[in-house]
């Protein structure tokens, strides 16, 4: 990681940490009077340093509810979206401050 945060590369070997985060989403509840849509995301985020495989971050973001009208593809954006605001403005942030480079 650089002090700007992070520097992508595409070679892995020259890669200080590799970022891994995996996701679901899983519909929720229908309700028909409104046709109002629900789902939920659950996201883990993991810092692993290359070059002792030593997991230096870990982070779960748990049942992020996306509700919109119309179906469970768009609840399942609107669920995507807050983890992506959640994401930048608390996980990035505590991701510098425990200053990992």
């Amino acid at each position: 990681m650089s002090k700007n945060f992070f520097s992508f590369t595409k070679d892995k070997e020259l890669a200080d940490v590799i970022v891994r985060l995996e996701s679901d989403v899983i519909a929720g509840e229908k309700v028909d009077k409104h046709n109002l849509h629900t789902s939920f995301l659950n996201c883990n985020i993991r810092i692993i340093k290359t070059d002792s495989e030593i997991e230096i971050y870990n982070e779960t973001l748990q049942d992020i509810k996306g509700m919109k009208s119309g179906s469970f593809e768009i609840a399942a954006k609107d669920a995507i979206e807050k983890a992506e605001k959640e994401i930048n403005n608390k996980i990035i942030p505590n991701i510098r401050r425990k200053n990992l480079y």
